[in-house]
C-alpha cells in the first residue's frame, strides 16, 4: 500500500510532513468495556499520511454523534486507540461550551481546560504511534487536566 501524503495547511500554506513511522494503529489487546455501544466505532484508525482522511472516506464510517454524548463517545473511542478520532469528537464538545466573551466561561474556565487537556492527550498519543515529538503536547495535556479536574 502507498502512503497517502499527509499535507499540513495552515495560513494559506501546504507543508509536506513527512512520517517517522508508516504503520496501521492496532486494536487494544483487551477489548474495553464500552460506554456507549449504540454508536458503531469507525473501520479504521486514522493515521495522518496512511489512510485516506475520514473527512473525505466513504469507508471510514465515523458516526454523526449527539452533542450530549461526544464525552462518553470520545473515552470509547481513545480506550479504543481511535486517537484522531477521540480528538474530534471531544474538540466537538469544547466548541460548543460558551465563548471566551462571556466573562463566566474564558479560555481558562477549568471545564474548558480539562476538555482541552483530553483532546491534546489523545492528539500526543497519535504523534508517539507516528514517531514524532510528543512530549510538549503530553506535558501540557497534563497541566491542563490538573488544572481543570472538577475535584
Amino acid at each position: 500500500m502507498q502512503p497517502i501524503p499527509f499535507v499540513f495547511e495552515f495560513a494559506g500554506w501546504s507543508i509536506l510532513m513527512p512520517h517517522n513511522k508508516m504503520i496501521p494503529i492496532l486494536a487494544p489487546t483487551v477489548s474495553p468495556v464500552r460506554r456507549l455501544p449504540t454508536y458503531s466505532l469507525p473501520t479504521y484508525r486514522f493515521v495522518p499520511g496512511l489512510q485516506q482522511h475520514p473527512n473525505v472516506s466513504q469507508t471510514h464510517g465515523f458516526p454523526e454523534i449527539q452533542l450530549e454524548d461526544c464525552w462518553a463517545y470520545g473515552w470509547d473511542l481513545y480506550d479504543n486507540h481511535y486517537w484522531w478520532e477521540a480528538h474530534e469528537v471531544w474538540e466537538r464538545l469544547w466548541k460548543a461550551l460558551p465563548l471566551d466573551s462571556d466573562a463566566k466561561w474564558g479560555n481558562d474556565h477549568p471545564e474548558r481546560l480539562y476538555i482541552q487537556g483530553h483532546i491534546l492527550l489523545s492528539a500526543s498519543r497519535l504523534l508517539e504511534h507516528m514517531g514524532r515529538r510528543y512530549t510538549p503536547m503530553r506535558t501540557k495535556a497534563y497541566v491542563y487536566i490538573e488544572k481543570g479536574h472538577p475535584y
